[in-house]
């Protein structure tokens, strides 16, 4: 984990939305946002988005259904500012 930090909240309807400038997988950018913006939620550890975004994440990621190669996954990371 990083250091916290503050940034400002993108959103007018009321909802922790931050902006995202790109997601990495071990420490490296994966080219997948073009102003991407994330709601932030500490209740839930699910990832949601359009599915633009989710579909070549996921096939980067290669989880397995059972999570069987849980300890070979990437660091998935989130570059906020």
């Amino acid at each position: 984990a990083s250091e916290l930090f503050w940034v400002p909240v993108a959103s007018k309807y009321g909802y922790w939305e931050v902006r995202v400038d790109d997601i990495t997988l071990n420490h490296r950018r994966q080219s997948l946002c073009q102003d991407c913006r994330v709601v932030v939620d500490t209740g839930t550890s699910m990832l949601a988005g359009p599915s633009s975004i989710i579909s070549p994440l996921r096939r980067l990621l290669n989880v397995t259904g059972d999570c069987s190669n849980y300890q070979q996954l990437p660091k998935l990371g989130f570059i906020i500012g």
